[in-house]
């Protein structure tokens, strides 16, 4: 018995309807004669006794199937990158199965792009934000460039935003590390500012070899700051005077933008016995300022800046929120009067460390 096929015919369904069928040994002919782009993107071959379940995916699936797609990057489902600027999505048309469940990655990126308040798993949330996809859960839209969207994502971070009153570097500290004054409130910007104030006075009044804070070290890096800031040269000694002024900045509210905004950090660290690590706009991992000890608690804090966000500004974080670790944060920011949600935020873990970035990196780090 002869039956016709009409195989032209057959080449043009399937570039019209990429999700038929397709039987193993067609799969393998259509692939060992040039027409692998035929096959939905590098998709898997049907069983020929049943399709793959038409269910929606699970958490576990849909990262699994990312992970997958990234890896085998079958008929270049996936376009270049450079590591540096946002990810670019794969073909929408991109799919895989896992455990027998067809999942549609592609669209389902997509579908995350046009829908922002999707809901997005655990699993998923962080196969998105390891492999450059952070920036389609919705943090770019708090003024974050997308490296510190994908750094946040990847260690189950949201920012929260703080009062941008020139003392926004204090609120952040003070809510991400939960301090408190001597009656049990939330320790006051007013009040850091004086205490830290008044440790960098008490330390000058030690033996150099003595002190805690005013070292050596630190008198270096003030200098750097004050002559860069001043056009004067790096090598010129700070005078007592100089030293009063720096402290006087420390102490009073508002004031952010000169060398003052880049040395509190190392102080508030120092003072209050914590690490900051500072996520940056460049999304490197987190530059970390304060103790080297391993047991010493991290404090893990957003830094705007003018160059890449736009603005002079500090941020807290928090964890996502156990209400919504199944469910995209809404808002994308919380709210500094959501202390509920930021309430654990004092049990981070530290990320990966890098060197000190560079002074641009750090530059008047009180913010707005």
């Amino acid at each position: 018995m002869k039956i016709s096929v009409n195989i032209g015919r057959r080449l043009h369904n399937l570039k019209n309807k990429p999700t038929a069928r397709v039987g193993r040994e067609e799969w393998d002919a259509l692939g060992g004669n040039g027409y692998q782009w035929l096959l939905d993107m590098g998709g898997r071959p049907l069983p020929d006794a049943a399709e793959p379940a038409k269910k929606n995916p699970t958490d576990a699936q849909l990262a699994q199937a990312l992970r997958d797609v990234l890896v085998e990057n079958k008929a270049h489902e996936v376009p270049a990158w450079d590591g540096k600027s946002w990810r670019p999505l794969i073909h929408s048309r991109a799919w895989r199965e896992i455990d027998n469940v067809r999942v549609n990655i592609g669209q389902r990126l997509q579908n995350l792009k046009k829908k922002p308040t999707a809901r997005v798993g655990r699993e998923e949330r962080k196969a998105l934000g390891g492999n450059g996809y952070g920036w389609l859960l919705g943090l770019i839209d708090a003024g974050l460039t997308r490296g510190q969207a994908d750094r946040l994502v990847a260690d189950g971070l949201v920012p929260v935003d703080v009062d941008r009153d020139g003392d926004c570097f204090m609120h952040a500290l003070v809510r991400t590390a939960g301090l408190r004054d001597a009656d049990g409130r939330p320790l006051s910007a007013v009040q850091m500012r004086k205490d830290l104030a008044a440790e960098l006075r008490q330390d000058l009044t030690r033996q150099l070899a003595d002190r805690q804070l005013w070292t050596a070290e630190f008198e270096l890096t003030a200098r750097t700051m004050m002559r860069v800031d001043q056009g004067r040269s790096i090598t010129e000694e700070l005078t007592s005077q100089d030293r009063d002024q720096l402290i006087g900045w420390v102490a009073t509210s508002g004031v952010y933008a000169n060398a003052a905004g880049d040395i509190t950090p190392i102080v508030a660290a120092k003072v209050y016995g914590v690490n900051i690590h500072i996520y940056h706009s460049n999304g490197l991992p987190p530059q970390e300022v304060g103790n080297d000890r391993p047991d010493t608690r991290v404090v893990r804090l957003v830094r705007l800046d003018v160059r890449s966000n736009g603005v002079d500004h500090w941020m807290a974080t928090a964890p996502v929120p156990v209400s919504t670790r199944s469910k995209r944060p809404q808002p994308a920011v919380l709210d500094a009067r959501d202390t509920k949600r930021a309430r654990t935020s004092q049990q981070h873990v530290a990320p990966g460390l890098d060197d000190v970035g560079s002074r641009d990196s750090i530059r008047h780090t009180t913010g707005r």
